[in-house]
Protein backbone atom coordinates (compact mmCIF):
# COMPACT_ATOMS: atom_id res chain seq x y z
CA UNK A 1 0.00 0.00 0.00
CA UNK A 2 1.22 3.49 -0.86
CA UNK A 3 2.26 5.57 2.14
CA UNK A 4 0.64 9.02 2.06
CA UNK A 5 3.32 10.70 4.18
CA UNK A 6 3.48 13.45 5.30
CA UNK A 7 -0.21 13.03 6.13
CA UNK A 8 0.47 12.36 9.80
CA UNK A 9 1.60 8.81 9.14
CA UNK A 10 -1.70 7.46 7.75
CA UNK A 11 -1.79 5.08 4.80
CA UNK A 12 -3.47 5.63 1.48
CA UNK A 13 -3.30 5.01 -2.24
CA UNK A 14 -3.28 6.86 -5.56
CA UNK A 15 -5.89 6.03 -8.23
CA UNK A 16 -5.00 8.54 -10.94
CA UNK A 17 -2.18 10.81 -12.08
CA UNK A 18 -2.09 13.63 -14.61
CA UNK A 19 0.27 16.37 -15.80
CA UNK A 20 -0.44 20.07 -15.30
CA UNK A 21 0.34 22.61 -18.05
CA UNK A 22 3.49 23.68 -16.15
CA UNK A 23 4.72 20.03 -16.32
CA UNK A 24 4.21 19.26 -12.63
CA UNK A 25 2.28 16.06 -11.97
CA UNK A 26 -0.78 15.73 -9.78
CA UNK A 27 -2.16 12.64 -8.02
CA UNK A 28 -5.69 11.88 -6.85
CA UNK A 29 -5.99 9.38 -4.04
CA UNK A 30 -7.62 8.21 -0.83
CA UNK A 31 -6.07 8.23 2.63
CA UNK A 32 -7.36 6.77 5.88
CA UNK A 33 -7.35 8.94 8.99
CA UNK A 34 -9.11 7.48 12.08
CA UNK A 35 -12.47 9.11 11.24
CA UNK A 36 -12.86 7.44 7.82
CA UNK A 37 -11.56 7.65 4.24
CA UNK A 38 -10.76 11.05 2.72
CA UNK A 39 -9.74 12.14 -0.78
CA UNK A 40 -6.69 14.18 -1.64
CA UNK A 41 -4.80 15.79 -4.47
CA UNK A 42 -1.04 16.07 -4.30
CA UNK A 43 1.25 17.84 -6.75
CA UNK A 44 4.90 17.12 -7.36
CA UNK A 45 7.57 18.96 -9.25
CA UNK A 46 9.15 17.90 -12.53
CA UNK A 47 11.90 16.34 -10.41
CA UNK A 48 9.37 14.12 -8.59
CA UNK A 49 9.91 15.86 -5.26
CA UNK A 50 7.20 16.98 -2.83
CA UNK A 51 7.30 20.38 -1.21
CA UNK A 52 5.34 22.83 0.94
CA UNK A 53 1.77 23.27 -0.24
CA UNK A 54 1.81 20.03 -2.24
CA UNK A 55 -1.28 18.49 -0.54
CA UNK A 56 -4.96 19.45 -0.90
CA UNK A 57 -7.97 17.72 0.66
CA UNK A 58 -11.00 17.12 -1.56
CA UNK A 59 -14.30 17.33 0.35
CA UNK A 60 -12.36 17.36 3.65
CA UNK A 61 -15.38 16.85 5.91
CA UNK A 62 -16.88 13.95 3.91
CA UNK A 63 -16.11 10.26 3.78
CA UNK A 64 -14.63 10.06 0.31
CA UNK A 65 -13.01 7.49 -1.98
CA UNK A 66 -11.11 8.69 -5.06
CA UNK A 67 -12.11 7.38 -8.51
CA UNK A 68 -10.57 9.40 -11.35
CA UNK A 69 -8.84 12.63 -12.35
CA UNK A 70 -8.42 14.61 -15.57
CA UNK A 71 -6.59 17.87 -16.23
CA UNK A 72 -7.39 20.34 -19.00
CA UNK A 73 -4.02 20.67 -20.76
CA UNK A 74 -4.62 24.30 -21.71
CA UNK A 75 -6.22 25.81 -18.59
CA UNK A 76 -4.95 23.46 -15.88
CA UNK A 77 -8.47 22.90 -14.55
CA UNK A 78 -8.69 19.65 -12.59
CA UNK A 79 -11.80 17.45 -12.76
CA UNK A 80 -12.07 14.98 -9.90
CA UNK A 81 -14.51 12.09 -9.65
CA UNK A 82 -14.99 10.59 -6.19
CA UNK A 83 -17.49 8.52 -4.21
CA UNK A 84 -18.85 10.62 -1.35
CA UNK A 85 -20.81 9.13 1.53
CA UNK A 86 -23.74 11.24 2.71
CA UNK A 87 -27.10 10.87 4.41
CA UNK A 88 -28.52 9.03 1.38
CA UNK A 89 -25.60 6.65 0.99
CA UNK A 90 -22.66 6.72 -1.39
CA UNK A 91 -22.96 8.93 -4.48
CA UNK A 92 -20.58 9.97 -7.22
CA UNK A 93 -19.35 13.55 -6.96
CA UNK A 94 -17.71 15.32 -9.88
CA UNK A 95 -15.90 18.53 -9.00
CA UNK A 96 -13.94 21.10 -10.95
CA UNK A 97 -10.96 22.90 -9.47
CA UNK A 98 -9.96 25.84 -11.65
CA UNK A 99 -6.25 25.36 -11.00
CA UNK A 100 -3.88 23.95 -8.39
CA UNK A 101 -4.39 25.56 -4.98
CA UNK A 102 -8.08 26.42 -5.38
CA UNK A 103 -10.82 24.45 -3.62
CA UNK A 104 -13.42 22.45 -5.49
CA UNK A 105 -15.82 25.33 -5.95
CA UNK A 106 -18.18 23.77 -8.42
CA UNK A 107 -20.12 20.60 -7.84
CA UNK A 108 -20.90 19.20 -11.26
CA UNK A 109 -23.12 16.46 -9.87
CA UNK A 110 -26.73 16.53 -11.00
CA UNK A 111 -28.74 18.03 -8.08
CA UNK A 112 -30.99 14.97 -7.88
CA UNK A 113 -27.93 12.81 -7.19
CA UNK A 114 -26.30 15.09 -4.61
CA UNK A 115 -26.45 13.90 -1.03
Amino acid sequence: MWNADPIEGVSGFVVAMAVLPDRRFVELGTYYPPDGPRCFLRVGGEDGQWGPGDFMSVLPSSHCTATDLTVNPETGALHVLVDRKGDQGVRWWLGEISSWGFSAGENLTHPALAS
